[in-house]
């Protein structure tokens, strides 16, 4: 899976970072026109114990990220507000010596190709200063050589809760379906997943006899599940013959009631419906085995 675009960047301002709950305080992100490249670096710091003439330990921490981007566009007002200068009252953007670049949080959308299709992809590094660009412009000669604005900054993780990088993919499980109208709305501030496997009940239950000829089979989960893993591959019923029937299915408001529908009623018999692991929670866990029931209609 490659990335193949960089497709658009956004700055929001930090307004409060401090350790303690309500101390977190990020503003809207805003949209930094015409991005065209986009690379971090991660800086690190290894410290190693040694006994009796081997290494027994070590311990790396990240002591930066930096960061740099082209840009096709950078507006006076947007160089002013994230590098820390002034706009003019008369127009224009004037800087002072004692200036100092206020922290950001940067969220950016690419794109991957992942077997011939187009995903979408979602990143945020939590704060850091963007670094007064160079300032460079030269003259045409015979042709047009576009000289483009390169940006800077060191990023780091936030003091709030530790967070330095966020990404989410349209392929992640649980990924919501609208994510790329509502990623730049504000900057997520992620939560732990729930590691626990979903339980997960069925009816008609094991056992049971007399079903009706037009029952669906519904399983019922402790847990909202990943639309993504929940189709008739993952579920299906199996009839007396040894056949799979043909069904539709069906995943509730709450993602936690799935159903699994017969196209048509079914005859007398004694039927097989499966649940298999590959069906997941949203945390992207799965259940514990495979939910089995055995019913006869």
């Amino acid at each position: 899976m490659a990335k193949v675009n960089v497709d658009k960047l956004y700055l929001a301002p930090i307004e409060k970072d401090e350790i303690g709950d309500g101390n977190l305080i990020i503003g809207t992100p805003e949209y930094i026109e015409g991005i065209q490249q986009f690379e971090t670096k991660l800086k690190t710091d290894t410290a190693q114990q040694f006994e009796e003439g081997r290494q027994v330990d070590q311990d790396t921490t990240i002591t930066s990220i930096d960061v740099s981007f082209d840009l096709g566009h950078f507006s006076n007002a947007q160089y002013a507000k994230f590098l820390g200068h002034h706009i003019d009252s008369n127009g224009g953007s004037y800087s002072l010596v004692d200036d100092t670049a206020p922290y950001v949080a940067l969220l950016y959308e690419y794109t991957k190709k992942d077997k011939g299709k187009n995903i979408k992809g979602f990143k945020i590094l939590y704060k850091g200063q963007l670094i007064e660009p160079d300032d460079s412009v030269k003259q045409k000669e015979g042709k047009t050589d576009y000289q483009n604005h390169q940006i800077t900054g060191s990023f780091q993780a936030l003091k709030n809760n530790g967070l330095w990088k966020y990404t989410i993919e349209e392929d992640d499980p649980g990924c919501p379906s609208n994510i790329k109208e509502t990623f730049f709305n504000s900057v997520i501030i992620p939560t732990a997943g729930d590691i626990d496997a979903p339980a997960i009940t069925v009816s008609p239950t094991n056992g049971a006899t007399g079903v009706a000829a037009g029952a669906s089979i519904v399983f019922t989960s402790n847990k909202a599940m990943a639309l993504s893993t929940v189709n008739t591959d993952n579920i299906f019923l199996i009839g007396p013959s040894g056949t799979q029937i043909s069904c539709n299915i069906t995943l509730n408001e709450t993602a936690k009631i799935i159903t699994l529908k017969p196209t048509s009623n079914l005859s007398a018999g004694q039927y097989t419906a499966v649940l298999t692991k590959d069906v997941k929670s949203i945390s992207n866990v799965s259940p514990e085995s495979f939910i089995i029931t055995k019913f006869t209609v």
